[in-house]
């Protein structure tokens, strides 16, 4: 076998000197890669068996609208009990209970068989009465009759005139209207049914437009005019949003529930929305923008007090706030927190004041709180240098 020479082996090894440097860099940063990894990861590993798992979110900013929301009750904008204004036997059903009508509308019809032939009669007798009065008054200005017959004749023709307009109205009354547009409700009326001035015969709603009647704390009073838009949402019908406008307001305020009464109206094309139905009020009684705003879910109570656990380097801290408007899952915070701090959502009932907590993410919260540390304190000794 043969050997390299002492001069071509100095020469192999020049010559794979540069590849052995690299390959020591390559490994020297693999196995520096490796160490960080077990140490972060070690980090980690204890920060997880030390820390309660918490979930969290930034404090943010947004825009807020401040609403409340009261019951009313659906009232028909008219509603009416028709009653006939003569008696009689009802002989024709011309509009069946919970039909359309409109104004002035035939429904139902009283016999008037005899209502006509009253008419019929009285209107003879006032031929009668006019031909007396003419006679009389002939006379009178020939002076062949005394005055005193002229009168009784001209009373007379005043009253069978008078008797010929109630007999005429009695025929007109026998004819049952609509007083205006609307919905007949159910009857047990029939044909051949006896009736009089005390009959209930039907109830006609106008359901369009409806009136909403709900109250108001006294306290939004400033937040409520004529005009208004409300978002109502009805009972039975919630999957369909109903946009009214507030109608009146009442001229003084309860006393005893310190609240005031006040009158809507929403449109009703579809006629599917009925009188008594319960609704609900959405009402917009004030708005904030570029508000600090956590999850509803962030904000804890106890007694008077409102707090938060605000977490920083890893450890939760309990911070009293001052809570403003609510909208939806978000509420203000009025006071005690700045936007981007870190505050717990899920996970309260297991920690306390002081507590070290780990939740997604937080190394790099971690990562930036040490940056603001090391800036801080650049910026102070470049302060003390000066």
């Amino acid at each position: 076998m043969n050997f390299p020479s002492q001069q071509q082996f100095f020469k192999l090894i020049k010559e794979h000197r540069v590849l052995a440097i690299l390959l020591g860099f390559i490994l020297f940063g693999v196995f520096a890669i490796i160490i960080k990894e077990f140490i972060l990861s070690d980090q980690k590993n204890k920060r997880q068996m030390k820390g309660v798992t918490v979930e969290i979110e930034y404090v943010r900013k947004a825009s807020l609208t401040k609403r409340i929301t009261t019951v009313g009750t659906l009232a028909a904008n008219q509603i009416v009990t028709v009653k006939p204004q003569v008696s009689g036997l009802i002989s024709e059903i011309k509009a069946q209970g919970g039909s359309e009508v409109t104004a002035n509308q035939a429904i139902m019809q009283i016999d008037d068989r005899q209502f006509k032939a009253n008419l019929k009669e009285e209107e003879a007798k006032l031929i009668l009465a006019k031909a007396t009065h003419d006679r009389a008054s002939k006379l009178l200005e020939k002076k062949y009759g005394p005055v005193k017959s002229y009168d009784e004749a001209l009373a007379n023709l005043k009253a069978a005139e008078a008797r010929v307009e109630i007999a005429m109205k009695k025929v007109e009354d026998s004819l049952i209207q609509a007083p205006f547009e609307g919905i007949i409700s159910l009857n047990n009326i029939s044909i051949g049914a006896p009736v009089n001035e005390q009959t209930e015969l039907f109830t006609i709603v106008d359901v369009d437009p409806m009136k909403l009647d709900f109250r108001v704390p006294a306290e939004y009073l400033r937040y409520i005019s004529v005009g208004q838009t409300l978002t109502i949402v009805i009972d039975g019908f919630e999957d369909e949003p109903f946009s009214g406008t507030v109608e009146a307001i009442d001229a003084k305020v309860d006393p005893h529930a310190h609240s005031i009464s006040v009158r809507a109206n929403l449109r009703n094309e579809k006629r599917t929305l009925k009188p008594g139905l319960f609704a609900r009020v959405d009402l917009v009684v004030g708005s904030k923008d570029n508000a600090l705003v956590v999850p509803l879910s962030a904000v804890e109570s106890s007694g008077d007090e409102e707090f938060v656990y605000k977490v920083f380097n890893g450890v939760a801290y309990r911070f009293p706030v001052t809570t403003g408007i609510q909208e939806g899952d978000n509420i203000e915070i009025v006071r005690g927190l700045q936007e981007r701090d870190v505050v717990v959502t899920v996970g309260q009932n297991k920690i306390r004041d002081g507590i070290p907590v780990v939740y997604e993410g937080m190394e790099k919260d971690l990562k930036k709180e040490e940056d603001s540390k090391e800036s801080n304190n650049s910026n102070n000794n470049k302060k003390t240098s000066r």
